[in-house]
């Protein structure tokens, strides 16, 4: 395979070699559930306070200008938009 490579007049000699992995191998898998864990817990926060943002606002609406409520609006709308897309793109 090496041989071909080399051959390869677009092939860059600087580019490391690829690596890959089993995914039962426990310290790896150990690993990825770690990330998702992570991942996890933050998306858990942002949704968690965005949340209580919303219910604060909401209790103190009568006080907001129609600006605060529509940058709220839109905050709410691309935070949500960002937890659903993530974990659709597996």
């Amino acid at each position: 395979m090496m041989k071909l490579l080399m051959a390869d007049i677009y092939y860059s000699k600087e580019l490391p070699n690829f690596v890959t992995a089993d995914i039962s191998d426990w310290p790896l898998l150990a690993n990825f559930v770690w990330v998702y864990v992570m991942a996890g817990a933050a998306y858990t926060v942002i949704i968690w306070s965005s949340y209580k943002v919303w219910a604060h606002l909401k209790i103190n609406e009568p006080h907001m200008s129609a600006a605060t409520k529509d940058a709220n609006h839109q905050i709410s709308k691309t935070l949500i938009m960002q937890v659903c897309t993530s974990f659709s793109q597996d």
